[in-house]
């Protein structure tokens, strides 16, 4: 009966020390729920320069169950080179809605904006807000070259420095897609090949700003139109911006055209004729051909030192059919009849396999051909080179006394041959003898 109850004792004592033992175990604590900062401003927005966005840069804080975590701290900073932009609050916390948010003042340089933003005791803690700053409305233009005014070339050529203005806004920055319009005055003319070109008359363009901001042209001064005048002359142009069609910002060029020197047929004046006249002449109008100088200046049709006799010079112009000839071209075609006595100049243009062939083969190998009348061949380059029964060379380059010349010579014994483009033929083998060399090719 003793051993019962003091049995009965260890066994109470084991279930209150294990009682007690229980209560004294801390209950687990509840895991903290994975939380994300999560962004709610659109990224990459286009936003002007210097624009204040209110309420613009915004964020949450939420767990992993969807739920928003109010009271999380978060800052905002803008990590790119920046000019006048502003961020405020710095630092923000997330509301009982689980939202923070910050005003930002546009940078005031256009590029691209990157604002970091962290929220403290948070799992993932950053992200990224990129802002396309564009350039605001355009305020002003600005001339950026050449940078002296009055402009100095030579008279009847572009100048060698480019045209070029930059519209710009209230910061500076460049303002792309801006009409430019340059005005030539004084029979100068202007071209560009800038983008979205709308031609307004034959001495003006209009252009559009590229990225830079920048429209540009090239100006070619006025050729002398009046004979004999004194150099420098003088040309002027005009630079406008054009907005919503009222023209604003005049910037005004003065350019001094310096002394040409004289103008002759092949280097200057035949490619005006080449681009503008050559479609006709020797086109379809084949009884005036302008292809060689002996063919344009014809008595009548071009007087050397005389305008009012040279009926060329009624028709150098824009209103002569569909003629595209520009003022300045015009201007140089005078200067070369009337102060530079219409001067012929070296072609290199001419050649036996371009032209001479088929007047040899027309008008001579007919006697100077398989059995060449005198022993003098006509119907190879080599033969013409050669010599007949005298054993001299009948062509010799650049030499007025070559015996083929002496032959077709208004008083020659062959010229006959040629008739009835005598004039034609005989003129454009002497050029080609003594201008062009005797050139094959």
């Amino acid at each position: 009966m003793k051993y019962t109850r003091y049995s009965l004792l260890i066994v109470c004592a084991i279930i209150f020390t294990i009682s007690c033992s229980k209560k004294s175990i801390p209950s687990p604590e509840k895991p903290d729920l994975h939380k994300s900062l999560e962004l709610l401003s659109t990224n990459n927005r286009a936003v002007e320069a210097g624009t204040f966005m209110s309420d613009s840069v915004r964020v949450r804080v939420v767990d992993e169950n969807n739920a928003l975590v109010p009271g999380i701290e978060v800052s905002f900073e803008q990590i790119t080179s920046h000019d006048g932009s502003v961020i405020f609050p710095a630092i923000d916390s997330t509301d009982e809605g689980g939202y923070a948010s910050a005003a930002y003042l546009v940078d005031t340089l256009i590029g691209v904006d990157t604002i970091k933003i962290i929220a403290s005791d948070v799992d993932d803690s950053v992200v990224y807000l990129s802002i396309l700053v564009t350039a605001s409305n355009p305020e002003r233009m600005e001339l950026i070259g050449p940078t002296i005014n009055p402009v100095t070339g030579i008279a009847g050529e572009f100048i060698a420095d480019t045209i070029k203005v930059r519209v710009v806004d209230k910061y500076s920055n460049p303002v792309a897609s801006q009409r430019v319009l340059f005005r030539a005055l004084d029979r100068s003319i202007v071209v560009s090949d800038s983008t979205a070109l709308l031609p307004v008359e034959n001495d003006s363009i209009v252009t559009r700003t590229d990225a830079s901001g920048i429209a540009w042209t090239t100006w070619r001064l006025t050729a002398n139109p009046t004979p004999f005048i004194e150099y420098p002359t003088s040309s002027n142009l005009e630079i406008y911006r054009v907005l919503d069609m009222i023209l604003t910002d005049k910037i005004e060029l003065r350019g001094n055209g310096n002394d040409p020197g004289s103008y002759n047929y092949y280097s200057d004046i035949r490619p005006i004729f080449e681009d503008n006249c050559f479609p006709c002449h020797p086109g379809i109008r084949t009884d005036y051909s302008m292809n060689f100088y002996y063919t344009t200046v014809l008595p009548g049709i071009v007087e050397p030192g005389d305008s009012a006799n040279s009926a060329l010079l009624d028709s150098a112009n824009r209103s002569h059919e569909a003629n595209m000839i520009n003022v300045v071209e015009e201007d140089l075609v005078i200067q070369w009849v009337v102060s530079d006595s219409a001067a012929p100049g070296s072609s290199g243009l001419n050649s036996y396999n371009s032209g001479m062939k088929d007047i040899f083969d027309l008008k001579c190998v007919s006697c100077h051909g398989a059995l060449p009348y005198g022993n003098y061949s006509l119907d190879s380059f080599e033969g013409i080179l050669g010599n007949g029964t005298d054993g001299i060379p009948n062509a010799i380059a650049g030499d007025s006394l070559s015996m083929l010349i002496q032959r077709i010579l208004p008083v020659g014994n062959m010229r006959q041959y040629l008739a009835p483009d005598n004039i034609l033929f005989s003129d454009s083998i002497i050029n080609w003898i003594i201008i062009d060399s005797l050139r094959q090719y």
